[in-house]
């Protein structure tokens, strides 16, 4: 009975024809129809310290950078912003933009998913280089740090 309920709440057939034609955003004009204007509206979006330090958070949790690309046009797009077209040609800006940003700011990130498998994964031998240079030099560091002894019971017997 209970999965019935689910099937009952689900929105009709043809719901979404019931608002009124260019209600939504995205059913109306885009609010800017040149590439130049929609470039500077991300160059404006990026520069403010919040959008931007959000971005960056996304691109250290390992978002790719053209995954995030993709989706702030298609947000915007949504929003009624700029068309899909326009959305497609910028997208590119859009990614340098963030990749810069990511430079500027020291943030290691991956272009696209690919990339981003392709860097977490180590080749075995120089994964063993670095485990064995690792070993030795904490056990040089162990040898060079033996502990001398002290105090009272440390003192050898003197000649009688």
């Amino acid at each position: 009975m209970e999965n019935n309920k689910h099937l009952f709440s689900a929105p009709i057939p043809g719901m979404s024809l019931t608002t009124e034609p260019k209600s939504r955003p995205w059913e109306s004009p885009p609010q800017l129809t040149k590439v130049s204007e929609v470039v500077n509206f991300y160059g404006e979006e990026l520069a403010n310290p919040e959008f931007m330090y959000a971005i960056l958070d996304a691109v250290k949790k390992g978002m790719p950078i053209h995954s995030l690309s993709n989706a702030l046009s298609k947000i915007n797009v949504m929003n009624g912003i700029h068309s899909v077209d326009t959305g497609i040609i910028v997208t590119p800006v859009i990614t340098e933009m963030i990749k810069t940003i990511a430079d500027l700011n020291d943030v290691g990130y991956s272009v696209t998913d690919e990339e981003r498998e392709s860097l977490t994964r180590v080749d075995k031998t120089i994964a063993a280089d670095a485990i064995k240079s690792l070993k030795e030099s904490v056990e040089e560091n162990v040898a060079e740090e033996e502990p001398k002894p002290s105090g009272l019971m440390s003192r050898g017997k003197k000649d009688e």
